[in-house]
């Protein structure tokens, strides 16, 4: 391996990087800006909750398929045609005229985001030799858990600063840098054309398996709390405790920032108590956290509602990494990339129906009480969710 190789390989891994973490951060950036979208286009709650609801739907219908087809006309390609989509998704989304066609983008943004989130690790992956895989592989996770815990921040400070748009505009630049340090540097990949399968791509017959349906249900119903309390909890912030964008930004932080310190450590409990149990810890911290939102009003002292904000990032960081774990584990080997696929699909389908589910919940219960009833009975919603989640996990806590 020479030097100019090894600068070329890292070069490319810096566009792979900067792709992802738009990919990731854009799954949470959005959140900070919804009071803004809303008053941008004078929308209500079920209007404006499409902005998320198209992104993770569409993400969960094309995770399989992207996969499938990078596979099939080669990863690389894979990665170009999902960074060129993303590029012209976000300037769609950020130049909107209405509502409408800020969903129908943010669908497309779902759809490169599939790519980015299927093809990146593999493309990096086959880049570097194994003795550097590793090395490669934890930095570019990384990088994805840093996406995730300061979108909330960075869509706060943009919106601030130069209004919603320029969380979508932003991306355009930033990932042609990626493209330009990829460009020329990827290695092309084994392409198979002649793939085909009687079996659809979604196995139901895998959860003929107790340990891999528990586990699907486990990350299903996480996507779901998240998804939903993320949606509301800057609507609370901006909406009934009047904070601006950049100051909603910095109190979500407790959520994303201890997910992503809690995640490798919750990787470690796995491999020392079980991700069964690890698991349980994470949906008791879930449902601490849903309790203490169910009693949020106007006047709640803000260490309370840190607290809880920082209670849901706990639990998301002990069940995220875990239930993904378990798994992979409940089936063999040979099987791992499907179970992988099959499970981050339903951990998308999850979100996306719980989203849908919770917003039509707010709004008829705001509908007579206000926004503090609609926001405390989701809460308590998700509590019950949680619960559901713990029985489940408790009947096979010795097999996860």
């Amino acid at each position: 391996m020479t030097v100019s190789n090894d600068r070329q390989r890292w070069l490319a891994m810096a566009g792979i990087a900067i792709a992802s973490f738009l990919g990731c951060i854009d799954f949470t950036i959005v959140n900070t800006a919804i009071p803004a979208i809303q008053a941008a286009f004078d929308a209500d709650i079920a209007q404006v909750q499409w902005t998320v609801t198209a992104f993770v739907a569409a993400l969960s219908i094309c995770t399989i398929a992207v996969g499938h087809l990078a596979d099939r006309h080669g990863r690389r390609e894979a990665m170009f045609a999902s960074m060129g989509l993303f590029a012209a998704a976000s300037l769609g989304a950020g130049l909107a005229p209405n509502l409408t066609w800020l969903v129908l983008w943010r669908a497309v943004q779902g759809v490169a985001c599939a790519g980015l989130y299927t093809v990146s690790a593999a493309v990096a992956a086959a880049m570097f030799p194994e003795q550097q895989r590793g090395r490669a592989l934890g930095l570019l996770f990384s990088i994805n858990g840093l996406g995730l815990a300061f979108g909330p921040v960075a869509g706060g400070l943009l919106v601030e600063a130069w209004g919603w748009r320029a969380i979508f505009l932003l991306n355009v630049p930033l990932i042609a840098a990626g493209f330009a340090l990829c460009s020329g540097r990827l290695p092309a990949s084994p392409t198979n054309a002649a793939q085909r399968s009687a079996a659809p791509a979604l196995r139901w017959s895998l959860f003929a398996q107790p340990r891999f349906a528990v586990a699907a249900c486990a990350t299903a119903a996480l996507a779901l709390f998240y998804c939903v309390a993320f949606f509301l909890m800057p609507l609370y912030l901006g909406e009934l405790r009047a904070q601006g964008s950049a100051t909603t930004g910095w109190l979500l932080l407790p959520t994303t920032a201890v997910m992503a310190l809690v995640s490798p450590l919750a990787g470690r409990g796995c491999d020392r108590i079980g991700c069964g149990r690890v698991m349980m810890v994470g949906f008791i911290a879930l449902l601490v956290s849903a309790l203490m939102q169910a009693t949020f009003n106007a006047g709640t002292p803000w260490p309370w509602v840190l607290a809880a904000f920082a209670c849901m990032g706990l639990g998301w960081g002990c069940v995220l990494g875990p239930s993904m774990a378990a798994a992979l584990a409940a089936l063999p080997q040979a099987l791992a990339g499907t179970a992988l696929g099959v499970a981050t699909t339903l951990h998308n389908i999850g979100g996306a129906l719980g989203l849908a589910i919770g917003t039509a919940v707010f709004r008829l219960a705001a509908q007579d009480g206000g926004f503090v009833a609609g926001y405390q009975l989701v809460m308590l919603l998700l509590a019950a969710v949680c619960l559901g989640a713990l029985a489940m996990l408790l009947r096979w806590r010795n097999a996860l």
